[in-house]
């Protein structure tokens, strides 16, 4: 009884290995989605319609002065976008940074597109923010990175398409 039971957990095991391979192996731009469905690539839901993304930090489980951050995009104007970043602490800390990067989806793979860090001493709080004139015809993400004295954390935010 418990061969049979492991050499079915076996089987189920490899079926979805090879079925995680072959669509691991399915190049990113040859992803075609109907209306109603929603295509990711590494990471990022694909929004073609929306005008704002948010993202916050996960959860950490460990550290004692990193209690916030966030990543935004919003699309401002033709070719125009907003780009911010917040860090918040759980106390005054000796510093706060964030390091925001701005990805362009170019050919199925995310390409750096432009960047910056930020910092404050003797806070708990730290927004940075941007207008950026882009390039048309390409999605964009955010993601940042967040410090509060020696605790760090990541948010990033699904991509908006810039028409």
């Amino acid at each position: 009884m418990k061969r049979k039971m492991k050499t079915k957990v076996w089987a189920m095991a490899m079926m979805l290995a090879m079925i995680v391979g072959v669509l691991a192996a399915a190049p990113a731009e040859n992803v075609q989605a109907s209306e109603n469905e929603t295509v990711i690539i590494d990471g990022s839901v694909l929004l073609k319609d929306a005008k704002e993304s948010v993202g916050e930090m996960m959860l950490q489980t460990r550290g004692q002065y990193l209690q916030f951050g966030s990543s935004r995009i919003a699309l401002i104007g033709t070719g125009k976008i907003r780009v911010s970043a917040t860090t918040v602490a759980q106390q005054v800390v000796s510093s706060v940074k964030v390091a925001v990067r701005v990805e362009r989806l170019v050919n199925g793979s995310w390409v750096s597109y432009t960047g910056w860090t930020a910092s404050k001493n003797n806070t708990y709080t730290l927004t940075s923010a941007k207008d950026l004139t882009v390039p048309r015809g390409y999605y964009y993400r955010v993601w940042s990175t967040h410090n509060a004295a020696s605790d760090s954390g990541y948010s990033n935010t699904n991509a908006l398409y810039v028409d």
